[in-house]
């Protein structure tokens, strides 16, 4: 029984460690880990609960102990998700200025952005670290929209930050912000700033 503890809480820590790392800098590695880890926790949860009935219980008054373990640990892996979020804009924040050194070169070089809110890749010379390119329109208002696309090794995953400064009535909004395809979940960070992915809970 001591051992299949010991077992729980490793699988455990890990199961909260990498469904903590998938909400907060999601990447393919984080969700497979997080992935094998839960599945092995409620196999180890089935499987305790049965060796428990049948040997534990004629040997120790504690026998339940393990499938309960497995049980609070995978409650608290379940609920770690709410976590990501917050902490992920707290770790951005952290490192806004990078991106702030990314937009003022493109402003810099707003003259070769196409207008009317067609977002195109650019060329960024201070890339921020982990962000795989740069999208960027501008609006008719002279304002600008940066994009950035972080790479997450993830299939089919847009998830990344968005800089954006025009106003709510502007035109621009609709084809370069809040209602473009790869954002359909957007969440403010701070002044400008704003995360954006296409799955929920990110």
């Amino acid at each position: 029984m001591k051992t299949a503890l010991r077992l729980i809480a490793a699988v455990g820590f890990s199961c909260c460690l990498s469904t903590l790392w998938a909400y907060t800098a999601p990447h393919l590695l984080a969700i497979l880990l997080a992935a094998m880890s839960f599945i092995a926790l409620a196999s180890l949860l089935i499987a305790c609960s049965i060796i428990g009935w049948v040997r534990w219980r004629h040997e120790s008054p504690y026998w339940a102990t393990p499938a309960l373990a497995c049980f609070i640990s995978l409650l608290i892996a379940w609920f770690t998700p709410a976590i990501g979020p917050p902490l992920a804009d707290r770790l951005f924040v952290r490192r806004l200025p990078e991106y702030q050194r990314a937009v003022e070169e493109v402003r810099n070089n707003q003259s070769a952005i196409a207008p009317e809110g067609d977002l195109v890749v650019v060329t960024v010379n201070a890339m921020p670290r982990g962000v795989r390119s740069v999208r960027t329109a501008q609006c008719q208002d002279g304002t600008i929209v940066v994009e950035f696309l972080l790479d997450t090794r993830v299939i089919l995953l847009h998830d990344g930050y968005v800089y954006q400064t025009h106003s709510e009535n502007e035109p621009c909004l609709n084809e370069a912000g809040k209602g473009h395809a790869s954002w359909p979940y957007l969440r403010h960070v701070k002044d400008h700033w704003y995360h954006f992915s296409d799955q929920p809970g990110l």
